[in-house]
């Protein structure tokens, strides 16, 4: 599971977020406590993704899409060592 706190320390991924709301960061307050929230509760990661778009925009929609590329990319790499394919 993605720890959005991790995440926020990962400089690139705050400021990302920031620059996609505007540097607004009440809103990136808002938006972290959402999102941890939904991450926490196992939410539906489409539904996730739609309200993401909906309530926030599609620029933040772009960077958590990333985040989820990385997140998936790291498990595939330590699934691949786990089995000894690299």
């Amino acid at each position: 599971m993605i720890d959005i706190y991790s995440v926020i320390e990962d400089i690139r991924f705050k400021t990302s977020l920031l620059e996609s709301l505007e540097w607004d960061e009440d809103l990136l307050e808002t938006f972290l406590i959402y999102f941890d929230n939904e991450m926490r509760s196992g939410s539906n990661i489409e539904r996730l993704l739609n309200e993401i778009k909906d309530n926030f925009n599609e620029h933040v929609l772009k960077v958590v899409i990333e985040l989820f590329k990385e997140e998936a990319s790291e498990i595939d790499n330590y699934l691949s060592i786990d089995k000894g394919e690299h």
